[in-house]
């Protein structure tokens, strides 16, 4: 025998006698158990005016601050100039630019003064213009629009300018695309006669040259003075090519995610906060310069360019279902909460039914349908879903939202509606809950199993995950993000006939602008980058099959414990406390009770962040019947979506613990009855020990809690009958390989299957430097003969197999 030879049988015997790496999780996919119908219309989006999402964003419009009303303040608002805020009637502080400041313009030359001016307006929603004033000497001057951070051009391509003007009869003034320094020609100059009274001109110009960064350049000889109003640069090349149109590669990222609704235009943007910054469907419809311009909830300007009518057209364009989010009569709720006068209800109520009358009305009624038809699109959009509200809660939202739905209802009765509050749909089994699930990638981890008992649970509505996503705080963006949401997104997925729809949370944001949480899509001017979470939805939205299949998982699950400090928020006028302690001695709050979180409550802190084992007591005594507080042990400090806590929310007569993660509250104990009473003192004991959570109130003990468990392994498969096809999603959630056996009782499958995996480092990102660092790799694989079969899932990954049934 050769020595070649020999070698060869050497390494065949090594590798044959191998030992197996031992399987650590088990997936059973059980065929013979009845499977469900997956919910159609899971998977949709969100779009909000935030981040400059919209204005800047999916709308095509160039020009920032076209209108030029940025820096107007809302009526009930006051601005304060030390801060650069305004604060509006319920003490909240919005970002805002000084009412003398011009966003997105700037002179051109030394000798040009720029200045806002109120007299002889354009009409009643566009009170403010650009005065420009050229000085006699200095040569020409005049105005450069600078647009979101520059102005993207094409070479070749064309460019519909429109804007309005009025000045000095008889002299000239020049418009061009110019270089990001507005010096080098980047088109043929267009020059007018500027009239006395307002007129409005176009033009298109055809770009020179390309640049990420252009500007438009008003210019004029010295000594000359003129006004502007309503500028507006739009390219032809929009998405389906549509006027007043959207930005086709901003568009083109959303409809690759084929989301099957369009949830518009928010969020806290349709809340707002102050009455007269609602957006109202009849202010964004119909010419541009007739539009109402806000300052948004996020901080920003918006013409509402993109209306009513531009968002059904594109529900239409994505073969989606409009889902309209309009103000319930409460203002955003983050901090104190403002409420319309019942008796002024029936004014919104009008406004909820003209809204969809202009949607779906025949295009013979004056009322509705006829204003549709003469914007463009004669025929009805079919709007079938409206929300009123979106985070909005609690007793007073309630009973607005109550009277909007049975108004709305009763003219349209097959409307379905959406509320913000469990409690206000309790009559109304038919309704759907909107739901935030805004946290950690650990908690939506976590979450995942905790979702399908919350579910199924004394819900009777079904859910609507409205947002959810890892986009606030530092893991936002990340591989480790991407991997919790898709965690979050098997436990959905597994619970189809109780979550109607699920949608990311920021979808889109600005990298030029400070952003409020990740985006799943990051953009500039010019550029696009599609993070890992987007990646993730993309894959659960393209890979869904028609049935629901019974699916058994085993793997090890990690207790989910974290470490913070102690601490209690309650109102002033609601409780008292005393005698608080850590490990039975008196400790000093860090934070005065000046110190407020969202709901506005006083928020004490106590203790090191960095402990986890010990026992917080306090003295309480309520002061009025119906007070409430919370005791918190592991708390991080934070609020909102960046939240983490350990809550025992107390009442005079009940008591429940909770795990608080970002926006969403999962109960650890069932409520117990109590008696606090204004007379007498109360002993409270919480007590913290690894996993293990106990509660004491006087001689009331809550039973023993458990911190939620982290799964290594999630899985939910789903049955495709037309290619008789199992696809199977798996979520490794550990940092090393999972080896995991995979079986199918009731059918054979072939030993071929087609792999999409999403795997990368945990702290890995896609930037504008980078765009694919993280993006899916498809392949084929082939299991070994014998069953069950054996594969091993890649550390922080996701993965959908395809399995073909044999026949």
């Amino acid at each position: 025998m050769k020595l070649r030879d020999i070698a060869v049988i050497g390494v065949w015997l090594l590798t044959a006698c191998r030992p197996e790496r031992p399987v650590t999780s088990s997936v059973m996919i059980d065929l013979e158990k009845p499977s469900q119908p997956v919910q159609e219309a899971l998977y949709g989006v969100t779009l909000e005016e935030m981040n400059h999402a919209v204005e800047g964003g999916i709308y095509a419009e160039m020009i920032r601050n076209r209108s030029l009303e940025d820096g107007a303040v809302p009526y009930g608002c006051s601005y304060d100039a030390s801060r650069n805020v305004i604060v509006t009637p319920a003490g909240w502080r919005i970002p805002f630019v000084s009412p003398c400041a011009l966003p997105g313009w700037r002179a051109l030359s030394s000798n040009t003064s720029l200045m806002i001016d109120t007299r002889d307006p354009l009409n009643e929603e566009n009170r403010r213009s650009l005065f420009v004033q050229i000085a006699s000497s200095g040569g020409a001057g005049g105005v450069v629009a600078e647009g979101f951070h520059g102005i993207s051009i094409v070479g070749g391509e064309r460019y519909d300018l429109s804007f309005y003007l009025r000045g000095r009869y008889g002299r000239k003034i020049s418009v061009a695309l110019r270089d990001t320094l507005a010096g080098r020609l980047l088109s043929q100059p267009y020059v007018v006669d500027m009239p006395e009274a307002w007129m409005r001109f176009r033009h298109t110009f055809t770009a020179t040259d390309s640049a990420p960064n252009a500007t438009l350049v008003f210019e004029a000889d010295s000594g000359v003075s003129f006004h502007l109003d309503v500028v507006s640069l739009f390219p032809q090349k929009t998405w389906k090519e549509r006027p007043n149109g959207l930005r086709a590669d901003l568009m083109e990222a959303v409809a690759e995610l084929s989301p099957a609704f369009v949830r518009f235009p928010g969020g806290a943007f349709a809340e707002s906060y102050t009455p007269v910054m609602i957006p109202d469907w009849e202010g964004t419809v119909g010419p541009i310069e007739s539009r109402k311009p806000l300052w948004s909830i996020w901080g920003y300007g918006t013409t509402n360019g993109v209306g009513l009518y531009e968002y059904l057209q594109l529900c239409e364009d994505l073969n989606a279902r409009p889902v309209y989010v309009m103000n319930a009569g409460v203002l955003n709720q983050r901090y104190r909460s403002l409420y319309e006068d019942m008796r002024n209800m029936g004014l919104l109520a009008l406004r909820a039914a003209g809204a969809v009358a202009y949607a779906n009305g025949p295009a013979t009624d004056p009322q509705g349908g006829a204003r549709r038809a003469a914007h463009g699109h004669a025929a009805p959009f079919g709007l079938s879903a409206v929300s009123f509200g979106d985070a909005n809660h609690g007793e007073e939202y309630v009973r607005r939202y109550r009277f909007l739905r049975r108004a709305l209802r009763d003219t349209f009765p097959q409307m379905a509606v959406m509320a913000g509050d469990s409690a206000a749909v309790r009559d109304f089994r038919e309704d759907r809950i909107n739901m935030r699930y805004l946290m950690s990638a650990d908690h939506l981890i976590a979450s995942s199993s905790c979702l399908e008992t919350k579910v199924r649970g004394s819900r009777r509505a079904s859910l609507f995950v409205g947002a959810f996503g890892t986009a606030w705080g530092r893991e936002g963006g990340t591989m480790r993000a991407a991997v919790g949401e898709a965690a979050f997104l098997v436990g959905v997925e597994r619970n189809p006939a109780h979550i109607c729809g699920v949608s990311y949370s920021p979808l889109l944001g600005h990298a030029g602008f400070p952003l409020n949480g990740t985006p799943a899509i990051l953009f500039d001017a010019s550029r696009v980058v599609k993070t890992p979470s987007y990646h993730v939805l993309q894959m659960f939205a393209r890979n869904r099959g028609k049935e629901v299949l019974a699916t058994e998982v085993n793997t090890y699950r990690k207790p989910l414990v974290t470490c913070g400090r102690a601490s209690v928020v309650f109102s002033g006028d609601e409780f008292e406390t005393s005698e608080i302690a850590l490990n039975g001695g008196a400790v000093q709050s860090i934070f005065s009770e000046k110190e407020k979180p969202s709901d506005g409550a006083k928020y004490r802190l106590f203790g090191d962040s960095t402990m986890c084992n010990y026992t917080f007591s306090a003295r309480i005594r309520p002061l009025k019947n119906g007070a409430t507080m919370r005791l918190q042990v592991r708390d991080n400090g934070l609020t909102d979506e960046r939240r983490d806590a350990i809550s025992l929310v107390l009442t005079d007569s009940t008591a429940v613990l909770y795990r608080c993660a970002g926006t969403f509250r999962q109960p650890l104990t069932e409520a117990v009855p109590l008696s606090l009473s204004k007379d007498a003192w109360s002993m409270v004991r919480i007590e913290c020990r690894d996993e293990t959570i106990r509660c004491r109130i006087g001689q009331v003990e809550l039973p023993e809690a458990t911190v939620p468990l982290m799964p290594s392994l999630l899985s939910v498969a789903t049955y495709d009958p037309e290619t008789d096809t199992i696809i199977l999603k798996v979520v490794n959630t550990t940092m090393h390989e999972e080896w995991t056996s995979l079986d199918v009782k009731g059918r054979k499958v072939e030993d071929e299957a087609e792999l999409l995996r999403l795997s990368a480092r945990p702290d890995s990102r896609n930037t504008f430097k980078h765009p694919d660092a993280v993006k899916p790799v498809r392949q084929t694989i082939r299991f070994r003969t014998q069953r069950p079969m054996r594969y091993g899932f890649p550390p922080n990954s996701v993965t959908i197999l395809r399995l073909k049934v044999k026949e």
